[in-house]
């Protein structure tokens, strides 16, 4: 369980699975679905080296992988916001992959806890 403390804040997801009852299966499910749009906006942004819509995508996917306790996503998403601030498209490339599978593994661990 150490490993899903690292990628997930249980403390917060809880918070939010009491608050949303037995809805909290929906609001996660659109947490994930809004975070893979993300995903496919940074990697179109990428393709573009557009810096607005690599800023936009995410800062959003930031601050909802926040609000889920997503630590680790939500800080390399911030570090991704700073790059298209920056223009650094090169540095953002490399991280890419590294979010990506981030966004995975969180997806997993989400998925596993709400059906706990």
């Amino acid at each position: 369980m150490s490993n899903s403390v690292k990628h997930l804040d249980i403390s917060v997801f809880d918070v939010l699975k009491n608050m949303f009852g037995d809805k909290f299966h929906i609001t996660v499910d659109k947490h994930i679905n809004n975070s893979k749009e993300n995903i496919n906006s940074i990697k179109n942004a990428l393709d573009n080296n557009n810096a607005k819509e690599l800023e936009q995508a995410a800062h959003s996917l930031k601050g909802t992988s926040s609000q889920f306790g997503a630590i680790v996503l939500s800080e390399l998403a911030e570090q991704m916001e700073q790059f298209a601030i920056t223009i650094e498209f090169e540095k953002a490339k490399q991280l890419f992959p590294v979010l990506k599978s981030e966004r995975e593994k969180l997806e997993e661990l989400m998925l596993l806890e709400i059906n706990q």
